[in-house]
């Protein structure tokens, strides 16, 4: 067993123990007899487990368990000059742009309701990973937000949120 990525490998030991120190403090979200079926601790109870199970996968991808091959040489690191460059490969800045496309999702989910709005945002984040916009991606993203609502609304009994502009009418 050897370590590769030893950044990885400490990034998943820290979300393994921020997950349980999450799921200690959901543990304590007192139950309501007022609470539909999932209670006011399940998602975050969900949000603890799914941290800690991706901190664990990171942590196992950085460690190798392959015995060394003999005569191979180890994984050269990218020179400089071919590291990429501008603005628009800057992993920053890409994650500032998904931050605006969820924060335009925020402000406009009362306005179109749930599944409008959860099928603009799976348009919007696949349209900017470079998607092509075409029938097809629409009618994924529409039977994406439906499927999200039905899982919600349906399945969970969890109330989602309508159109504000339905008021309207």
């Amino acid at each position: 067993m050897k370590l590769q990525q030893r950044g990885d490998f400490y990034l998943g030991v820290g979300a393994i123990a921020l997950a349980g120190a999450w799921l200690y403090v959901a543990s304590g979200i007192q139950e309501s007899m007022l609470s539909d079926a999932t209670g006011p601790g399940g998602i975050p109870r969900v949000l603890g487990y799914v941290m800690a199970a991706l901190g664990l996968l990171l942590c196992l991808r950085s460690v190798s368990f392959a015995a060394p091959v003999p005569g191979a040489r180890p994984l050269e690191a990218v020179p400089e000059d071919d590291a990429p460059t501008g603005w628009k490969n800057n992993p920053h800045i890409k994650a500032l742009a998904l931050l605006g496309i969820l924060a335009g999702y925020v402000v406009l989910a009362p306005y179109l309701g749930y599944m409008v709005a959860t099928a603009v945002l799976l348009g919007a984040v696949a349209a900017y990973g470079g998607a092509p916009i075409n029938r097809n991606m629409l009618l994924i993203c529409a039977g994406g937000g439906i499927a999200l609502w039905l899982s919600f609304a349906w399945a969970l009994n969890i109330p989602m949120q309508t159109s504000v502009l339905l008021d309207w009418f």
